[in-house]
């Protein structure tokens, strides 16, 4: 390596201008590139989970289940790479989320479950099954609400008609979904007293309606013979049974369909997703465009209005890195003034800091990488460690100049002198991204593009430090030759101490020692968690209504909650949707909604506090006397979900078991402090009817066992609701729906009574039992086992103390004989967190070693560098506990990381010097103490340049720049003052006991 950096460098120096016109031409591709990159807010993650979804007319989730789950749990349940399964079986829906290794192949995943669940034989009337994989790239970037005082069919026809087709002419703009409106539906519902005096079933006038598809226009309904009257003379026309004397026809809204509200008015929401690969910024910024375009051409009775902009929160992320970025080159600058105490060495080492960025842009760009909170966030860090490569060979080329070399030599003597030393120290802190890589998970997936960042900003700060600062060094430096060694006011400081650890070797080791012991004990006050608390100006509120709430009635609550929205400080926009949607990536959540249930988005003022506005509504909605609960939460904002919620799952093949153990569980975790929203799915239940056929009765009735089921089947899906033909409404087709009316279809005297057959002679409960029963609104499954899912919200920081509280509370709960219950959701994510970075920690200092004793050719050394590692945990967690709410999570651990490779660096630019001085004829002693002297000032320097570089980032005075910032720079800056104060002391006392006796004897006679 010395070799090289010395050719490097000869090259460099020979051709200065080439050089010069290089950093120039990199100033300006840079600049050009940092414009051009694609923004977004996460990187592009393909997260190993696909959902599956199918809607089937039943209004029964235990049909569902059997219909449409079960078998679709059997498209994944041997597919390759799979951790777990889950479905959930509601009315009119089934979902199957499917979750794998990552580093699973997604893409052949997703075509080879496609090809299985084209193979199934599902019942007639469910929808072609939809799978769609995980990625953040698939939630929306914005949601509009289009709100005015007109009819909801009123607003669909300007959302069909001018909103949507604009947007969607956005390069850029993937998908415009609107919830609030739905498609409208003709809803056949049959008089069950009607159908026993005709003496006609309900499957008979299914199958007249059938054989009209489609039925024409809307007024020929009424009029479709269903049963044709006979007399002794012939047929007789005016006698036939129409479809008008059996049922009651209106035309309604689909059940799938949403009701949205926006501002306390009715609405339609549009969810806007961008392109894979799509600039964020961009297209956000062209949708405000088009928005404001069409609020000024629609009329003054409508508007368009902005909830929710990742744009703005992406720009803002982005300008507040930028700002701390900024701010702490700046403080960089002024530190190595002080240390120079000279304007030109000063701005030869600021020049290589924007070079190795600029370098990182343009990579970054020819690698299609977006610049997102993640690259930034790496690029920020990064630039408190680029400088210090430079700041060490223009530190001794300085020092040379000063012995009396030319321009030329010193650049070549001192570059080199140093070179082996840079090396080593720029591969071993991009060595420490390896292991993170290879341990796969969340973490790798996550932070693989900020490793990359740095690797690149770091191999960049190498190649300048050892071309462009040599020939700018030869260029603009001018300096006299000094007689003497001259000693600086940190060098009278140091000796003395560092005499004294030589003298004393045991006591600096014990005191060394008995700070990291005091270090570790400060551990369990720190608050854990995955990440920290988002920061959006955006929170979500949940309405919740007792099970079987109609949407009308939920929406005359959701009224009351608007009035307190719209009274609250802070609050701008708040828009609310009732129902489910077909998409989880829509407004209202999509499967985690219902009839019941109102998920509100309330946007805040640009200068309200969150956290503040989040207080005041949950004290109060805490005294909230409506019918309902209503909870407020933090939005995530598309980060690493679950960083809030609790999951909790239990499981077995005991239903009575289940039941008991869900309902003591969430008894319990409701007095659990810092969780909120505490919920099961269990906890729903509503009176049904069940259908279950007697074999034998039905048999003795003339079906076979198939017959009857079929029939049975056919007549539960005209009970909840089965399509049955097509008809022409305001010049578009739409679905006739044929069901019983909501009161009779819980009477089982009158679903008991109903024909089955067209003979006319046979009635459901001639072969089949007809109950009714309390049933659960939703089913669920995990692995094929029934389960239940409870869920909470975590208000406070400390995950890890309401993990011991639900822990602990869970312990205390007998349960039955194989239920099993399972934690998951932010408990699982930190489980995970931890255990990978433990790892990659452990595989780091491992990695750093080798790579030390290959770049070094020593073990010796690299041992006694390895153990300047401990050092660096001394100021972690007291800085961790003097920042104001950090918590000790993935950013923090990857800034214990970074501290692997950053600790190293200044014992190997020390060891390395002590190792050149032994070579020229010093003692261990007399080595050490002119190493440690003459390295003084470059370990000060690239120490306080990457602590003040990062303290804009820890004190947030950039502004908020999101959650990847604040704890990661903590950690950094706290183990980095430990470490390069203790490694200036404890390593050359380490090195001295390392060389065993020879080396105490001539410390010994020295001291």
């Amino acid at each position: 390596m010395t070799f090289l950096a010395t050719l490097l460098t000869r090259l460099a120096l020979r051709g200065r201008i080439v050089v010069v016109l290089a950093a120039i031409g990199i100033v300006v591709g840079g600049i050009f590139t940092l414009f051009g990159l694609q923004t977004a807010f996460l990187p592009d993650i393909d997260l190993p989970v696909i959902i599956i979804s199918a809607r089937y007319p039943v209004d029964d989730p235990e049909v569902v289940l059997k219909d449409v789950s079960v078998p679709l749990e059997s498209t994944v349940a041997n597919l390759g790479g799979l951790i777990n399964y889950q479905s959930i079986s509601t009315d009119n829906l089934s979902v199957v989320i499917a979750q794998f290794d990552f580093g699973t192949d997604m893409k052949a995943t997703e075509k080879t479950l496609l090809a299985n669940i084209d193979k199934l034989a599902l019942p007639p009337g469910v929808a072609q099954p939809r799978a769609q994989r995980l990625n953040p790239g698939m939630f929306p970037i914005m949601q509009l609400s289009l709100l005015g005082d007109r009819e909801i069919p009123d607003l669909e026809k300007v959302v069909y008609s001018r909103v949507v087709p604009e947007l969607l002419k956005i390069e850029g703009v993937f998908n415009v979904e609107v919830t609030g409106g739905g498609m409208s539906q003709v809803l056949v519902t049959l008089n069950t007293e009607e159908l026993e005096e005709h003496e006609i079933s309900p499957s008979q006038v299914a199958g007249v309606l059938e054989s009209h598809d489609p039925l024409g226009e809307l007024e020929k309904i009424e009029r479709v013979v269903v049963s044709i009257a006979a007399t002794p003379d012939g047929l007789s026309p005016d006698d036939d049974v129409i479809l008008g004397d059996l049922a009651e026809i209106s035309v309604t809204t689909a059940p799938n369909s949403t009701i949205t509200r926006t501002n306390g008015k009715p609405s339609l929401g549009l969810a806007v997703t961008k392109k894979p690969g799509g600039n964020t910024v961009d297209i956000a910024n062209a949708v405000i465009d088009a928005v404001e375009e069409l609020n000024s051409e629609l009329g003054p009775d409508l508007e368009v209005v902005v909830i929710v902009n990742q744009a703005k929160e992406i720009e803002d992320s982005i300008s507040a890195l930028s700002r701390e970025g900024l701010l702490g080159a700046l403080f960089a600058v002024m530190v190595m003034f002080i240390f120079l105490t000279s304007v030109r060495p000063t701005l030869v080492i600021a020049v290589s800091l924007p070079l190795s960025i600029l370098v990182t842009f343009i990579v970054l760009g020819l690698l299609g990488i977006s610049l997102n909170i993640v690259t930034l966030g790496g690029m920020t860090i990064a630039a408190g460690r680029v400088v210090d490569d430079s700041i060490v060979v223009l530190e001794n080329i300085y020092r040379h100049m000063r012995r009396g070399e030319s321009r030329f030599e010193a650049a070549v003597s001192g570059t080199r002198e140093v070179s082996s030393a840079i090396f080593a120290s720029t591969i071993t802190t991009i060595a420490v991204f390896l292991p993170l890589v290879l341990v796969g998970g969340i973490v790798a997936a996550f932070f693989t593009e900020f490793a990359l960042t740095v690797t690149i900003a770091l191999l960049a700060s190498l190649l300048v430090a050892v071309t462009v600062v040599p020939a700018l060094a030869t260029l603009f430096i001018r300096l006299r030759p000094e007689h003497g060694q001259r000693e600086t006011v940190l060098q009278r400081l140091y000796t003395p101490v560092l005499r004294w650890t030589l003298g004393h070797r045991a006591m600096t080791l014990v005191l060394a020692g008995l700070l990291l012991v005091g270090s570790f004990a400060l551990a369990p006050l720190i608050p854990v968690s995955f990440f920290p608390s988002s920061t959006e100006q955006v929170l979500l509120a949940k309405l919740e209504l007792p099970p079987d709430t109609s949407p009308m009635i939920t929406v005359e609550e959701l009224k009351r909650v608007e009035a307190v929205l719209g009274a609250t400080a802070g609050v701008e926009t708040y828009q609310a949707t009732v129902g489910r949607g077909d998409s989880p990536f829509a407004q209202g959540g999509g499967f985690v909604g219902g009839p019941n249930i109102a998920n509100i988005f309330i946007g805040l003022n640009s200068g309200a506090d969150p956290d503040e506005v989040l207080k005041s509504l949950r004290q109060e909605f805490d005294d909230y006397s409506g019918l309902g609960t209503v909870t407020v939460v933090a939005f995530q904002g598309g980060g690493p979900s679950s960083g809030n919620t609790v999951e909790i799952t239990v499981s077995g093949e005991d239903p009575e078991g289940i039941s008991q153990a869900n309902e003591r569980i969430v008894e319990e975790l409701r007095d659990v402090a810092g969780l909120v929203n505490v919920s099961s799915d269990l906890a729903a239940v509503v009176p049904r009817l069940i259908v279950e056929v007697d074999p034998e009765r039905a048999i003795a009735q003339g079906f076979t066992a198939q017959q009857a089921e079929a029939q049975s089947t056919l007549l539960k899906e005209i009970i909840g609701g089965k399509q049955v033909s097509r008809v022409s409404l305001s010049n578009e087709e739409v679905n006739v729906v044929l069901q019983l009316s909501p009161e009779d279809r819980r009477d089982q005297q009158k679903v008991g009574a109903l024909l089955i057959g067209n003979d006319g002679s046979t009635r459901l409960r001639d072969i089949a039992n007809v109950q009714l029963q309390a049933v659960p609104l939703q089913v669920s499954r995990v692995n094929g086992n029934r389960a239940a899912s409870i869920t909470g919200t975590i208000t406070i920081d400390d995950a890890r103390a309401v993990e011991s509280a639900v822990n602990s509370q869970i312990d205390g709960i007998d349960l039955a004989p194989g239920v099993e219950v399972e934690t998951g959701g932010v408990f699982a994510l930190i489980a995970e967190g931890f255990r990978s970075m433990f790892i990659a920690v452990g595989g780091a200092i491992v990695l750093v070693f080798i790579v030390m004793v290959i770049t070094l050719r020593s073990v010796r050394n690299p041992l006694t560098i390895i153990l300047s590692l401990p050092l660096a945990l001394v100021g972690v967690f007291p800085a961790l506990l003097a920042c104001s709410g950090c918590t000790l999570g993935m950013p923090a651990m990857m800034g214990g990381l970074m501290l692997v490779g950053l600790v190293v660096t200044n014992a190997i630019v020390l060891i390395v010097y002590v190792g050149q001085l032994r070579q020229r004829g010093l003692g261990i002693y007399d080595a050490l103490i002119e190493g440690g002297r003459t390295r003084l000032r470059p370990i000060l320097m690239t120490a306080t340049t990457t602590i003040l570089v990062l303290s804009p980032l820890a004190l947030g005075l950039g502004g908020r720049s999101g959650f990847i910032g604040a704890e990661l720079a903590w950690v950094v800056i706290g183990g980095l003052i430990t470490s390069t104060l203790l490694t200036l002391v404890v390593i050359p006392v380490v090195y001295s006991l390392l060389e065993g006796r020879k080396g105490h004897r001539a410390v010994a006679e020295t001291a």
